[in-house]
């Protein structure tokens, strides 16, 4: 046997136990094979330095392994793949015994890979709408990076460091729904942060102790932030500092532990009582999103959210 089949095998043994709707091992394809087999790789090559930790908040070694990354699998993933292939790769990694190394490295890796996929569909003029349903499975550090977005919609994950640095320095983001989450660390951290751009940023019906920390700080800028019905010590604090900027801010059934936390300073702020005078909606659109299983519902419900204050 080689190496590459030994790899393979390797990362085919990660799927034990892990059958989410739609999912089968046994019928994978040539292209989710090569995908696991790339990450078993990455963690052969990456998790090794002692140096990488990527949750304890070193820029300077968070930027470099991002671009060692990044550059490694430009290099290595130049064959084509789809949403399929990204929601297979997303399923096979959730509910693993990585170290904190590892998750931050497959974290990075599946948010390389929305990014890379929404670029190339951009070349072919078309949109990039990704859905995924966690199950209530783990996946640490998901989307770490992804810093080019059409249409991200993150459901019913646990994970510390979910949905970390979406747009980060310079990205470009529609876009992003974090909804039914749960971490015990945070979530949503630096959202389009260091010069970059959003449109549109929901959280719904989720808990973290700490929950988008850094919005658009250090000269990014969003459109519209969304937060409804979330539960924290910290949500919003730290944004646009310094230099950035939220237009509006919608904060609807919002439970703030830490009593002293402060919130997004945006340009137009709706803060609980006056926000359910004025989009009582909210609560219903939340209800559904909690208890929906139907995906184009979801999906339907997020877009009037973003699409309100137009």
């Amino acid at each position: 046997m080689n190496q590459t089949q030994t790899n393979t095998n390797l990362a085919l043994k990660k799927l034990k136990g892990i059958k989410p709707r739609g999912i089968k091992v046994d019928t994978c394809s040539s292209t989710n094979k090569k995908l696991l087999d790339i990450g078993v790789e990455v963690i052969d090559i990456f998790s090794k330095d002692s140096q990488f930790h990527i949750a304890d908040r070193d820029d300077n070694a968070d930027e470099y392994y991002y671009k060692s990354l990044t550059e490694f699998l430009d290099d290595k993933i130049k064959f084509n793949f789809k949403e399929s292939d990204l929601e297979f790769f997303i399923y096979a990694n959730c509910n693993q015994d990585y170290s904190s190394a590892e998750y931050g490295l497959m974290g990075m890796f599946s948010g390389w890979l929305l990014s890379t996929l929404t670029k190339r569909n951009k070349q072919k003029n078309k949109p990039t709408t990704f859905y995924i349903n966690g199950r209530g499975m783990t996946f640490n550090h998901l989307f770490l990076r992804a810093n080019e977005i059409d249409e991200l919609i993150v459901d019913n994950f646990r994970g510390d460091y979910l949905c970390n640095r979406l747009g980060h320095i310079d990205g470009n983001v529609d876009l992003a729904a974090i909804i039914n989450c749960s971490a015990n660390k945070n979530l949503g951290e630096y959202f389009c942060s260091v010069r970059g751009k959003g449109n549109a940023l929901i959280v719904a019906n989720s808990y973290s102790k700490t929950i988008c920390w850094g919005v658009s700080s250090h000269y990014g800028k969003t459109n519209k932030v969304f937060f409804i019905n979330l539960k924290g010590d910290q949500i919003g604090d730290c944004s646009c500092f310094p230099d950035g900027t939220v237009d509006l801010c919608i904060e609807y059934n919002v439970q703030r532990e830490n009593m002293g936390a402060g919130g997004i300073e945006a340009t137009k702020p709706y803060k609980n009582n006056h926000s359910k005078k004025l989009f009582p909606q909210l609560g219903d659109y939340a209800q559904i999103l909690s208890e929906s299983d139907d995906k184009n519902q979801k999906i339907n419900i997020i877009k009037q959210i973003y699409n309100l204050m137009r």
